[in-house]
């Protein structure tokens, strides 16, 4: 059974409720835009894949600046770098310059792939390696939300 790169697995969750229904929305809006991007024959396409991309930047900007609270409020000691990959991310999301990309060519679609690559790439990646060790560090330090 090949791994299906949008699901929201046990590998990414931090233990912490609030954070992972945040990743797992912000995963389900990812898929939503790959699927429209897919989608052979869907009019409006360009406009509802631009609606999705300004959904998925303004739940991850309210996203990070819940889990930023959280890391305040537990004195969590890697709060300054996370700081630093969220607004570099988010930067990357407010600069996706689709007005360029009005006709659906294959330029766009290759471009829109590698769009969602990218997004989901970096997402899993900093779950893995940055988010989790929220929730370790709250459970070692017997922290609850």
């Amino acid at each position: 059974v090949e791994k299906d790169p949008f699901a929201f697995t046990e590998e990414y969750w931090t233990g912490i409720e609030l954070i992972d229904d945040e990743h797992k929305k912000l995963f389900d809006i990812i898929r939503e835009t790959n699927d429209i991007i897919h989608a052979q024959f869907l009019h409006d396409k360009y406009d509802e894949i631009m609606r999705l991309l300004a959904e998925l930047r303004d739940y991850t900007e309210l996203h990070f600046s819940e889990e930023e609270a959280l890391m305040e409020r537990i004195h969590y000691p890697e709060l300054p770098s996370q700081k630093r990959a969220h607004a570099a991310f988010v930067d990357r999301l407010v600069n996706i310059d689709l007005d360029e990309m009005e006709d659906l060519d294959d330029n766009q679609q290759v471009y829109l792939l590698d769009l969602i690559q990218f997004l989901l790439n970096w997402l899993a990646n900093h779950i893995l390696a940055c988010d989790k060790k929220i929730g370790e560090y709250m459970r070692e330090n017997h922290i609850s939300e």
